[in-house]
C-alpha cells in the first residue's frame, strides 16, 4: 500500500501580505521520496494538491499561505476535502521551527526554503503539529433554481411551475441519499423547503458530517442549481 502523500511548504519570495505575488517551495513526500518543487505560486499550490491529493499540506506559519483570517478560509475552501492544513510549529503558541526540528532529530538550513520546506513534511510525518480548521463537521446543501423564472404572463407560470418541479425532484433524490447514508453511517441532518407552486422553490439541508463525508457535487443540473459545502466556524481553530 503506498504511503500517504505529504506536502511541505516554505515561502521561498515575498510576503502574503505584499502586493507582488509570492512564490513558495515545496516538497512533496511520497512513496518514501522528496520532490522538490521551487519558486510555485499559491495557484499552483492548490492545482498540485488536486493533482497529488495530499493527506497533509505542512507549514511552520498558516499566515505564510495567506495574509488574514478571510483569505486563509478562502484557501482553505479551495483544497481538496481530504487535505489538512497544519501548522507544525503549534497552534495558538508556536515553537520556532529550528529548536522543534532538532528535538526530533531533523536539522536543516534555515535560509534554504526548500530544506525547510522538508523539515515541515518530516515533522508532520512523524506525528508533529496542529491541524488548522476553518470548518465544522457539517455540510450545507442548497438546492434552487438556477436561473429565474421572469414575471407575468401564462408562459413564464407554466415554465416556473416546472422549474419548481425539477427543484423539488432534485432536492428529494439528495434527501433519499442522505436517509441512505444516515442509516449506513448514523449521520443525522436537518432540512428546510420553500414549496412554491408546482413544487420548491429551494431547499436546504444541514448534514452532521463533514464535507468530505458527503458526496453530493455542486453544480447546476439544466434548471436546478446544487451547492455543497462546509459551514464556516466563527473563528479558527488548532486541533
Amino acid at each position: 500500500m503506498p504511503d500517504k502523500v505529504i506536502f511541505g511548504v516554505d515561502i521561498a519570495r515575498g510576503s502574503s501580505r505584499a502586493k507582488e505575488k509570492p512564490a513558495y517551495a515545496v516538497v512533496v513526500l511520497k512513496d518514501a521520496m522528496a520532490q522538490h518543487h521551487h519558486m510555485v505560486s499559491l495557484h499552483k499550490v492548490l492545482r498540485m494538491a488536486w493533482k497529488e491529493r495530499p493527506q497533509f499540506i505542512a507549514i511552520d506559519n498558516i499566515y505564510e499561505l495567506a495574509p488574514d483570517r478571510k483569505s486563509l478560509v478562502s484557501m482553505l475552501s479551495k483544497l481538496p476535502h481530504e487535505t489538512k492544513l497544519v501548522q507544525v510549529t503549534g497552534g495558538e503558541h508556536p515553537e520556532p521551527l529550528v529548536k522543534l526540528a532538532k528535538e526530533h532529530g531533523i536539522t536543516f538550513d534555515r535560509f534554504d526554503p526548500g530544506a525547510e520546506a522538508l523539515a515541515c513534511a518530516q515533522l508532520v510525518q512523524m506525528g508533529t503539529g496542529h491541524e488548522v480548521s476553518a470548518f465544522e463537521d457539517k455540510t450545507l446543501i442548497k438546492v434552487s433554481r438556477g436561473r429565474s423564472p421572469g414575471r407575468g404572463g401564462w408562459s413564464q407560470n407554466r415554465y416556473r411551475r416546472k422549474v419548481h418541479g425539477f427543484v423539488r425532484q432534485r432536492a428529494r433524490e439528495i434527501e433519499d441519499y442522505l436517509n441512505e447514508q444516515s442509516k449506513l453511517h448514523g449521520f443525522t441532518y436537518t432540512s428546510n423547503v420553500a414549496e412554491r407552486f408546482g413544487g420548491y422553490s429551494k431547499a436546504e439541508f444541514i448534514v452532521n458530517a463533514p464535507r468530505s463525508a458527503v458526496q453530493i457535487s455542486s453544480g447546476k443540473y439544466g434548471d436546478v442549481q446544487v451547492s455543497a459545502s462546509s459551514i464556516e466556524r466563527d473563528a479558527l481553530i488548532f486541533k
